[in-house]
């Protein structure tokens, strides 16, 4: 309940960050796999379907929302798709740490000391995984 209440439906969900800084370099992610990961600034699709409904005056040359209430709710989602980002890397790092615990127990003689540290480390990882998955439902709700 503490993890979710910093962040978790909050009154001023436009001044959460999408994550916390010392996550990014706590998970890093390879780069072969950066730009699956990438989150575009809008799809393409969208910028037809603003020209569809508001006209000239929805299309730019670049990628973003023509009026300033709708380039807020952008930025807002832009932001909730990092936060989703960062969840799913954070969940990727726990599967892999799992994957080690389940080698490591497997073992004839395993090293119960070394077990319940990843265990440590899994407990970190999911409040962490948590945090993000709330700063996410924040900027999307």
């Amino acid at each position: 309940m503490n993890i979710l209440k910093q962040s978790w439906r909050s009154t001023e969900p436009s001044k959460i960050s999408a994550l916390r800084d010392s996550y990014k370099n706590s998970y890093p992610v390879s780069d072969s796999t950066e730009e699956m990961l990438k989150v575009p600034s809008l799809d393409d699709i969208v910028d037809s379907l603003l020209l569809k409904r508001f006209g000239s005056k929805a299309g730019t040359k670049s990628q973003s929302l023509h009026t300033q209430p709708l380039k807020s709710l952008e930025k807002m989602a832009y932001q909730g798709q990092h936060a989703a980002r960062m969840g799913i890397i954070v969940n990727v790092y726990i599967q892999h740490a799992l994957g080690n615990l389940l080698t490591l127990l497997q073992d004839k003689s395993p090293n119960m000391d070394l077990a319940i540290q990843c265990d440590r480390d899994i407990f970190a990882m999911s409040n962490k995984s948590l945090d993000q998955t709330a700063r996410c439902g924040s900027l999307h709700h």
